[in-house]
């Protein structure tokens, strides 16, 4: 396979074609073989991210014939590819592209270029089950925990000023918070806040 992809890289048959249409890249970007063979394209369905580049390998060592790929949906065609040669396509426009064999008319295939979804933080944390115990003391749940982040309980009696009065790290995603100085308070608030 290394000998193919160096035929490729100086081949006058390569398929250059990457259009820019605001998709958003990623750090590193992955690479895919499909195979054209006798029968068709192996994998003959692939889906992809905008930056992925896609090669199309010519193993038709059954007969020997010349294959292409063409899509007439996205601007890509590769022409006739010799046995043992390929073309590539670096992805940039999002859809789902259906292309054939125009040489060898062993098939057709369809390529999926979906966006890429970043990872969404996780939510905040918050306090839940809050209750006041026979007792006068506060207990609550911590919720939305990341477990080994660290986290603070803060607490005010107008809403604006607020103090630290517990520190922790959580265990998992939740933790049981008691706060023993409520007793004979009228009013306290509490907040949860992280540190990153």
């Amino acid at each position: 396979m290394k000998t193919i992809r160096q035929r490729i890289l100086t081949s006058s048959l390569i398929l250059s074609c990457c259009l820019t249409v605001g998709a958003t890249s990623r750090a590193v970007a992955a690479s895919y073989d499909i195979y054209m063979t006798a029968y068709g394209f192996d994998p003959d369905y692939l889906e992809v991210h905008p930056g992925d580049t896609v090669y199309w390998w010519n193993v038709d060592y059954d007969f020997f014939d010349y294959h292409s790929t063409h899509s007439y949906t996205y601007p890509w065609n590769s022409g006739a590819v010799d046995v043992g040669w390929g073309a590539y396509l670096t992805v940039a426009r999002l859809g789902t592209f259906d292309y054939v064999d125009d040489w060898g008319y062993s098939g057709w295939g369809t390529l999926v270029v979906s966006p890429i979804i970043p990872p969404q933080p996780p939510p905040p944390p918050v306090l839940t089950d809050a209750s006041v115990l026979p007792d006068g003391t506060f207990q609550c749940t911590v919720s939305n925990l990341v477990s080994g982040n660290r986290y603070y309980v803060q607490a005010s009696t107008n809403l604006k000023d607020w103090a630290s009065i517990y520190e922790g790290v959580a265990p998992g995603p939740t933790d049981t918070y008691v706060d023993n100085a409520a007793v004979g308070l009228a009013r306290r608030f509490y907040r949860v806040v992280t540190v990153p």
